[in-house]
């Protein structure tokens, strides 16, 4: 009977710790670290070039992750790295989805301007090559060279934050943040724009 009285209060506790792990005083420490670092996942967001309904509906799906995050977090800093992890991810997929939609619509744009010869003014026209060749020249780039420069020059992320959220060492960063200026130069030199690095 001993045995028996035991096994129930283990049997008590686990429920007990089980229940603890899944309540929603967790997802609302999580919500609290995301309401108050969300001025930075804004900042990773728009580093990685995503804005207006994009950069919205990127901040809504890390919202609806860290509200059914189960995840106890020791510190805010820890949550906050996670937070930093799931933006990066999250932007990320959104670039390849991007990516798709620019193929597709590139195909449609073919079609419909074989049918229209519309011509711009001389100005939108060289306005919006320049930021279709930026933003080509973005979307080549690697994402293991593209998320550390979006962190670095669009959120103010020094080396060791960057590794911290990348999960890579600082010379990792330093390497790659050098690699993407090059590559991001050469490609808009080659495009006939002039990029200092």
């Amino acid at each position: 009977m001993e045995n028996t009285a035991v096994e129930i209060m283990e049997q008590a506790h686990a429920a007990e710790t089980l229940k603890h792990v899944h309540s929603p005083e967790n997802s609302i420490q999580t919500m609290d670290v995301l309401m108050a670092e969300e001025p930075l996942l804004r900042r990773i967001i728009a580093g990685a070039g995503l804005m207006g309904a994009n950069a919205e509906d990127i901040l809504q799906e890390i919202s609806i992750k860290a509200f059914k995050s189960t995840q106890p977090w020791a510190t805010h800093a820890d949550c906050k790295r996670w937070l930093a992890r799931v933006t990066v991810n999250a932007c990320i997929t959104e670039h390849r989805r991007f990516a798709r939609v620019l193929k597709h619509e590139g195909a449609m744009k073919n079609r419909q301007q074989s049918r229209l010869h519309r011509p711009s003014s001389a100005t939108t026209a060289m306005a919006r090559k320049e930021a279709n060749l930026v933003h080509q020249a973005m979307a080549k780039l690697e994402q293991t060279l593209l998320m550390p420069m979006a962190l670095k020059y669009f959120c103010d992320l020094n080396g060791q934050e960057i590794s911290l959220i990348l999960k890579i060492s600082p010379g990792a960063v330093r390497a790659r943040l050098y690699q993407g200026r090059l590559r991001l130069a050469k490609t808009l030199t080659q495009k006939g724009l002039h990029y200092e690095y």
